[in-house]
């Protein structure tokens, strides 16, 4: 081949090229790898080498044959093209976009570069520029059925839900058999919760390219929305089947096997996700807070600077909520909810609309995954029933699954309007808030499982606020207020938050007078626990509990000769691994007493056979420690630098124990060692909880809710007047 003259040059060149129209890829590659060797000065060459790699999936060989065909000839459009569609699909976007824009220098009108422009600039979240792109592309090539479709899909991320369809639907009628066109209309369809519609579009899609992992792991998807898990299961797994290290769907089937209560399973699919892509947004986190779930600290020291480490780097590992649970600062926090609102949710906005003028009335609007049987529920309930209804329209806006039970028929009644809006996509949602001109819009699940922030990213209401469900920052910009107290978010703390700060007076939880606590007769036996000895208890989620906490709680069991310690059981496999853990600290596993769900009322009258409450350190104790003061046990706690490390602070000041609120390590386990060897100062302390439980701030539900409602007016005249959010101080 040393001596090869230009026409046998050309004859193999035609033939590598034949080679490559019969689908002879492999062959095709040998004979163009010789005549690059042989006429390295050939653009054509290195050109067609790159395309030969590019269908072998040899996305980096490809790119440097391309990029020795524009050294070689400077204005080979094609080579522009293909190079920037190669460095997408390997996931360097900015060098994509690079590539594009040197090319589009030399050909301004190029619709296909416009496209792999606006295809990197959609990667990196630049979805303004990703549309303008694929626009330009179409007036320069109206008939470009990819760039409809891919225009429809960023549609999509923008809100513009009927401009999406209207978009795929223009794809389909130019090129009836692109897959794509129908994946992306059935996206669209997804999302405005018209399953249906999108379940025949995916089908289709199906059809159309049997082959394509993306359109299974999209109707996995739609399945889990549509709660057919096994469904989801199959969809995702024929994904991974077609493309088995697929970073995306191995966190898809994750989350769903995590909902399925399958955490072995869940683990197994994170960590192939990691093992993936190890810096795949938010992945690191779901594998550790799962691990948390079933208490294996096997890796957790390592998973947790790993952690911190990535958002370092300025990468995202975790989602907002894993990072409640463990050792972290409110600044991370704040980076890490601010980069969660930019990447998974879209920026739209609707019309803002005038607060209501000659109205007395102000018109609120809860919004919440959990009316019905869950903890938000149980403390909001009576909140909403004691609202002043001369001075407030009271909405309930439910879009989570309608369980009906006797808690969501109590919420349905306790409002003026009840709305379960679950089939309706957050754009619908967000027009009916506007249109039912709602002053005030309370988001109740901040960055907590079923929760939909991005209804408030219409911005459908004049102030918009953040309460309860989410203890931290929202980080995001279209929520204007943070319900707290000068416990869990003191003066100094303020500028970790994106929200302007309400303090109320006393405890920022609300909670409900009515629970019932059952009459039982029933013994410490007949709930596993002994007649004699301390009873120490922690019915906190399992993920609350850390291995430095739990080094403190057998430390304290063995320094409290015949105590036991009462957890929480979520599932068997966390029981096993924290009776190893206490084995391994040279603690009798038996010491360890696990208790299983119960009805409310059953579960509070349980508390009596307890001594004393341990609280969790890094997310405390917030509805459980609620239930254990009601039902007369007191709490210990340590207080953090969090609002999640504060919750039960706050609750101990609120209900007149402030003593019972510690402020290190040491300090926590003396107290706690010290309350369960002086039986006369634990007495006076359980004694001091009965005389103010009904008495104190802490469960005076009529008087907090005269100052939330102080605190909705003081939000919305500054609304009238024209001021932007302030930090607002109700007074008692």
């Amino acid at each position: 081949m040393a001596f090869m003259d230009e026409t046998q040059a050309q004859q193999e060149f035609n033939r590598a090229f034949q080679l490559l129209q019969q689908s002879e890829h492999q062959k095709s590659v040998a004979i163009l790898i010789r005549l690059a060797k042989s006429f390295p000065s050939n653009p054509h060459v290195h050109y067609l080498l790159g395309v030969v790699h590019s269908l072998l999936g040899q996305q980096q060989l490809a790119v440097q044959s391309y990029t020795e065909a524009i050294n070689i000839q400077p204005d080979l459009i094609d080579a522009y093209v293909n190079k920037s569609a190669d460095l997408y699909s390997l996931g360097a976007y900015q060098a994509a976009i690079h590539c594009a824009q040197v090319g589009l220098r030399i050909q301004p009108g190029n619709a296909m570069l416009l496209l792999n422009l606006g295809n990197s600039n959609k990667a990196i979240g630049n979805l303004a520029g990703a549309l303008a792109c694929y626009e330009q592309a179409l007036s320069e090539a109206p008939d470009y059925a990819q760039a409809w479709s891919n225009r429809s899909e960023v549609l999509l991320k923008l809100g513009r839900s009927d401009e999406a369809i209207s978009s795929a639907n223009k794809a389909i009628e130019l090129l009836p058999s692109y897959a794509d066109a129908y994946n992306n209309l059935a996206l669209t369809h997804v999302e405005l919760k018209q399953h249906s519609e999108a379940l025949a579009a995916f089908k289709k899609s199906i059809r159309l390219q049997p082959n394509n992992p993306d359109v299974y792991n999209n109707l996995g998807l739609l399945y889990v929305q549509l709660a057919q898990l096994e469904p989801a299961v199959t969809a995702y797994e024929k994904s991974l089947a077609l493309k088995p290290a697929n970073p995306d769907v191995l966190l898809n089937l994750g989350n769903l096997f995590v909902n399925m209560k399958r955490f072995p399973e869940a683990i197994s699919a994170y960590s192939r996700s990691v093992n993936a892509n190890p810096t795949k947004n938010w992945v690191k986190g779901s594998l550790l807070h799962t691990q948390m779930k079933v208490c294996d600290w096997s890796n957790y020291q390592k998973s947790v600077d790993d952690i911190l480490s990535g958002i370092d780097k300025k990468q995202h590992p975790a989602a907002p909520f894993t990072l409640l649970g463990i050792p972290t600062s409110l600044g991370i926090q704040k980076l890490t909810a601010n980069a969660y609102i930019n990447f998974e949710l879209p920026k739209p906005s609707l019309d803002p609309i005038p607060p209501k003028k000659g109205e007395s009335k102000l018109r609120i609007a809860y919004l919440s995954a959990d009316f019905h049987k869950h903890p938000v529920a149980h403390l909001i309930a009576e909140l909403l029933e004691l609202h002043d209804r001369s001075r407030f329209e009271v909405i309930g806006i439910s879009y989570g699954l309608a369980n009906e039970d006797d808690m969501r028929r109590r919420i349905s009644r306790s409002v003026d309007r009840f709305i379960d809006v679950a089939d309706k996509s957050d754009e619908g949602i967000a027009r009916y808030i506007r249109e039912a001109e709602v002053d005030i819009a309370i988001d109740l699940g901040g960055h907590t499982q079923g929760s939909r922030l991005g209804i408030l990213a219409f911005k459908p209401s004049p102030v918009q606020v953040h309460y309860l469900g989410y203890s931290g920052t929202t980080g995001a910009d279209f929520i204007d207020y943070l319900v707290a107290d000068p416990v869990v978010v003191p003066d100094e703390h303020k500028l970790f938050y994106t929200e302007k700060i309400v303090h109320l007076p006393n405890a920022f939880q609300v909670n409900d007078r009515s629970r019932k606590i059952a009459v039982s007769e029933d013994s410490r036996a007949d709930h596993g626990l002994p007649e004699s000895g301390f009873v120490f208890c922690c019915f906190n989620n399992n993920w609350k509990i850390t291995p430095d906490l739990f080094d403190v709680w057998m430390e304290i069991l063995s320094k409290v000769e015949g105590s036991v310690l009462w957890l929480f059981k979520d599932n068997e496999l966390a029981e096993q691994n924290l009776r190893k853990e206490s084995a391994s600290r040279g603690i009798n596993p038996e010491r360890l007493v696990f208790a299983g769900r119960l009805p409310l009322d059953q579960h509070l009258a349980r508390h009596r056979h307890a001594d004393l409450f341990i609280d969790s350190f890094y997310f405390n104790a917030h509805t459980t420690a609620s239930d254990a003061l009601w039902a007369g046990l007191p709490v210990l706690t340590k207080a953090g630098d969090t609002f999640a490390s504060l919750a039960a602070a706050s609750l101990l000041n609120a209900v007149g124990l402030p003593e019972l609120v510690t402020y290190s390590v040491d300090e926590y386990e003396n107290l706690a060692v010290e309350l369960a060897t002086n039986p006369e100062r634990l007495a006076g302390f359980k004694q001091k909880l009965a005389n103010n439980r009904l008495t104190t701030p802490l469960f005076d539900t009529p008087r907090f809710t005269r100052h939330l409602e102080n605190a909705y007016e003081q939000m919305i005249e500054r609304y009238r007047q024209g001021l932007k959010p302030d930090h607002i101080h109700v007074s008692n």
